[in-house]
């Protein structure tokens, strides 16, 4: 008989928005002014999901675009090796955010190089602090629009490109991505979650509503 210890919580964060569950656990939805400093926000999340977020607790952490946005460039010929790869992409999504290279954190995706998830490296030390003072086992930390990318609703051949629709932003992911252009568009719902009998998620993304 699977433990219920081995199933992870889902946790989204955003700006200004934090959500957490878990398969059969309702979703707690916390909402704080933009401004709010990200533990600050971890810690009301804790507070008010303390059943979902136990010590011990397995989490998968998604973030929104305001805190890992995607960030396109044109890969140059002749690229020799992934780490000259990860050294152009830092650079760019530097050039985008307007911060020194060196603190962020980026992701490339390897089915699309010139796709890059960029994560101010203070926002992964703040998660991974706070995972560490709550004794929780941090499993995954990506951004949204990356499980997006996993939903069947845009994985067909004829869907080259998707938008997703986040609170705080929206991200084209793809060949055909500008709002105008694409297949397929995601709406990250929280509203349906913050009733008092709301669907649980089996994972964030059976809450994705789609147009």
């Amino acid at each position: 008989m699977s433990s219920g210890w081995s199933r992870p919580t889902d946790v989204y964060l955003g700006q200004s928005v934090a959500l957490a569950g878990r398969d059969g656990v309702a979703a707690v939805v916390v909402r704080f002014p933009p401004t709010l400093p990200l533990l600050r926000a971890l810690t009301q999340l804790q507070e008010q999901a303390s059943e979902l977020l136990k010590s011990g607790t397995r989490l998968r952490v998604r973030l929104s675009p305001a805190l890992c946005p995607l960030v396109r460039f044109e890969v140059p010929e002749g690229i020799r090796s992934w780490k000259e790869l990860e050294t152009i992409a830092s650079a760019h999504a530097a050039n985008a955010m307007d911060v020194p290279a060196p603190q962020l954190v980026v992701g490339i995706d390897p089915l699309q190089p010139g796709c890059v998830a960029a994560m101010p490296r203070v926002v992964q030390e703040v998660i991974k602090g706070w995972c560490r003072q709550g004794k929780f086992k941090l499993v995954s930390l990506a951004p949204l629009w990356s499980e997006a990318s996993q939903c069947a609703a845009v994985r067909g051949a004829a869907v080259t490109g998707f938008v997703l629709r986040e609170p705080d932003g929206t991200t084209g992911v793809g060949s055909d991505s500008e709002p105008d252009n694409a297949h397929a568009e995601l709406t990250f719902q929280l509203d349906a979650m913050e009733t008092l009998n709301a669907a649980a998620p089996a994972f964030l993304r059976s809450h994705w509503q789609v147009a």
